[in-house]
């Protein structure tokens, strides 16, 4: 055993940590030389670092292994901790669900687990019911997941009539499992470097049925066959044992999804248009303008509706709404068009669908 092995078993007493260390550096020729080379600094440190702290050692060369393995090794619960989500577990995924320009359902998933394709189908129906003449499907997969691999056949039946191969994993085959009535319209999946797992198998089965066009950045490649081992010391980590292979024999796993429209943007700024597709970042904010005699009688006027009580919305130039309650300086603009990039080049696809349905008669 060497003592990378045992820096592992003493900090989670875990004999598959070891397991896992050998069938990952068995493949490699240049792999003992580097475990050699991680034991002489150990040594170094450890005569000659000041109040050298063996255990602290230990975890920072267990997070780095965790951090080089890139989603490989996952601890879903550290000792003491507690016990995360299973695959199995029914959890709520659907986190948001909006009417966007008046035709468009727009569908946010946080992960895709068991029962997810119900609360598609359940929001998919309220919101044609509500507005009849919908038109298009956007499916946010931006930083969703879920281990729920299986269900990702009942999702995209929801949309795919056709039994349809998918995926393989494990040595098993996985296709489209329709269920009821399908849901037949254009569709954009929207994904970033985030998306992983049961979402970014998602993404690349609809992608790969040519269901719908996805727009974004390149997904994580962090989808893998996974399996789970309890600590003898207490904890729960997964490790992935296989790759995840799409039906047209192209690798998912350590690849990710292509998008068919690539569109780059921070990923902090991202996550505030998931909440706010509206969201204005005062960092791209142009600079503001000189104050103008338009300005100034908007301005009058409101101070004048406010001393009556009217604090009905006077028009600003440009187009924009600015509520009288507020005070003059710090207006809040009702915002006129979505800011988030991603989002609104979906929008941009499904309108130039519906568009050319409408040119051929449909």
């Amino acid at each position: 055993m060497t003592d990378m092995e045992g820096h592992l078993r003493s900090i989670f007493n875990a004999p598959a940590i070891a397991l896992l260390l050998l069938t990952l550096t068995a493949s490699s020729r240049g792999s003992a030389a580097e475990l050699q080379r991680f034991d002489n600094l150990i040594q170094l440190l450890e005569k000659n670092l000041y109040q050298f702290d063996k255990e602290a050692v230990d975890r920072a060369a267990v997070n780095g292994l965790l951090a080089e393995l890139d989603g490989q090794v996952v601890v879903l619960q550290a000792p003491g901790g507690d016990t995360g989500t299973g695959a199995g577990d029914s959890v709520p995924s659907l986190r948001k669900s909006s009417l966007l320009e008046d035709s468009f359902v727009y569908l946010q998933l946080d992960s895709i687990e068991a029962g997810t394709d119900q609360e598609i189908r359940q929001a998919l129906t309220e919101a044609m019911e509500e507005t009849p003449e919908t038109s298009g499907i956007i499916l946010d997969l931006r930083f969703a997941e879920g281990r729920a691999y299986e269900s990702v056949p009942s999702v995209i039946g929801l949309f795919h009539k056709d039994p349809s191969p998918l995926f393989s994993m494990k040595g098993e085959n996985y296709s489209s499992r329709p269920s009821g009535e399908t849901v037949d319209m254009p569709m954009a999946i929207l994904v970033n470097t985030e998306t992983s797992r049961a979402a970014e198998l998602a993404a690349a089965s609809f992608k790969q049925i040519r269901k719908a066009i996805v727009i974004g950045q390149k997904s994580s490649g962090q989808t893998f066959y996974f399996e789970q081992f309890n600590l003898e010391g207490g904890g729960t980590i997964e490790v992935a044992r296989s790759p995840v292979n799409m039906a047209d024999g192209t690798p998912l796993s350590q690849r990710g999804v292509e998008p068919d429209i690539a569109i780059d943007a921070p990923l902090d700024i991202q996550r505030k248009y998931l909440d706010d597709p509206y969201y204005r970042d005062p960092e791209q904010e142009a600079p503001g303008r000189s104050m103008t005699e338009a300005d100034l009688i908007r301005l009058k006027n409101q101070q004048i509706a406010r001393e009556a009580g009217e604090f009905e919305k006077l028009q600003e130039p440009g187009g924009e709404a600015m509520d009288q309650e507020d005070d003059p300086g710090t207006a809040r603009k009702t915002p006129s068009a979505i800011t988030d990039p991603i989002l609104a080049r979906g929008i941009d696809f499904l309108k130039g669908v519906r568009f050319l349905r409408q040119l051929k008669g449909r």
